[in-house]
């Protein structure tokens, strides 16, 4: 139900904890034989919504529709309102960024983008049960109508 946001959620967590990078999806550092890995803002969605980095997701499948939200929520409050390659707004925004400070705005617009997918999704659920409740009324009122219970 909650997609979008958990998925922002989890690809804001794995950037915190992994950490970020500039000009890659991924890097991965070798040192005394440790794997570390860093990743970009849209590294970071792809890693955690379709399992690594580098995966693009094919455009209008129902089973990546989630991740193509996500991409819009985050380029919406990053300032991209073009809407039509979000992916791409991302990463030239990511890779404008440096240093210590690009790393907290990103984690900055992460917590901005959570909170917008987390009232949209409220928003859904809303107005999902209103329309279910005038369905039901609706149906209640033609079995009235007919004399069924």
């Amino acid at each position: 139900m909650h997609e979008v946001s958990q998925g922002l959620k989890d690809a804001r967590a794995l950037l915190k904890k992994e950490g970020w990078v500039v000009g890659k999806l991924e890097a991965r550092t070798v040192r005394r034989g440790r794997v570390t890995r860093r990743f970009c803002a849209r590294g970071a969605i792809n890693e955690v919504m379709l399992g690594d980095a580098y995966n693009e997701p094919p455009a209008l499948r129902r089973s990546t529709h989630d991740v193509h939200r996500a991409y819009a929520t985050l380029a919406w409050v990053i300032g991209d309102r073009s809407g039509t390659f979000p992916r791409w707004a991302i990463e030239k925004w990511n890779d404008s960024l440096d240093g210590r400070r690009g790393r907290r705005a990103v984690l900055k617009a992460f917590d901005k983008a959570i909170v917008l997918a987390e009232q949209t999704e409220a928003q859904a659920a809303a107005d999902s049960a209103a329309q279910a409740a005038a369905i039901e009324a609706e149906l209640t009122a033609v079995r009235d109508l007919v004399g069924v219970s």
